[in-house]
């Protein structure tokens, strides 16, 4: 369990680092105005920090927050998680250019609608990575905060996307209307 766990960590905060780094060179490069508000920011910020607070909790106090699944969930988890580290990586690298910072919910100068690769599949492909991810690193430590953490998860995500879906509603007009009648908001809703 271990293994996997450890494991899961470096890649997760890995990638989640290599992501933030490369957007903030290129913000800084091709002279992009980030629009995210001072508020947003400090929400994602706590929104990680409490991630990381949860993580450490179920390390220090692995006994309390155990459920005594086999092996099997443990490598089911951590395929799960893997899937959702590799689809919301690959999701937010498709948007190129096109993508604002984490949750942001803002529009860059001269975006694009994306409708193509992961986003053929769903409307937020990088909030259905996310979940997917949380929810294979739960099952992977077998903790039972899974049953709190992914449904309060779920609910920010659904909030947040529902924000970020008018604002591109009002930037991109018909085209993305379009697009949501073709498209699912996540996976199957």
């Amino acid at each position: 369990m271990y293994f996997f766990l450890i494991l899961g960590i470096i890649i997760f905060f890995g990638v989640r680092w290599f992501l933030f780094f490369k957007q903030k060179i290129f913000l800084k490069e091709k002279n992009v105005f980030d629009i995210n508000s001072k508020n947003k920011k400090i929400f994602f910020l706590f929104i990680e920090i409490g991630g990381l607070f949860i993580l450490l909790i179920q390390i220090l106090f692995p006994k309390i927050f155990f459920i005594p699944w086999g092996n099997n969930f443990i490598i089911f988890g951590f395929i799960l998680f893997l899937f959702g580290v590799v689809f919301s990586t690959w999701s937010r690298l498709f948007l190129g250019k096109n993508w604002n910072t984490a949750g942001g919910g803002g529009i860059i100068r001269k975006q694009e609608l994306i409708i193509v690769g992961p986003y053929a599949i769903c409307r937020h492909p990088i909030y259905l990575g996310t979940i997917f991810f949380y929810l294979g690193f739960e099952i992977m430590v077998s903790s039972w905060l899974l049953f709190v953490v992914c449904p309060a998860l779920i609910a920010v995500v659904i909030i947040i996307a529902k924000k970020e879906e008018c604002l591109l509603g009002q930037y991109f007009g018909k085209p993305y209307q379009e697009y949501r009648k073709k498209v699912s908001f996540l996976l199957f809703y």
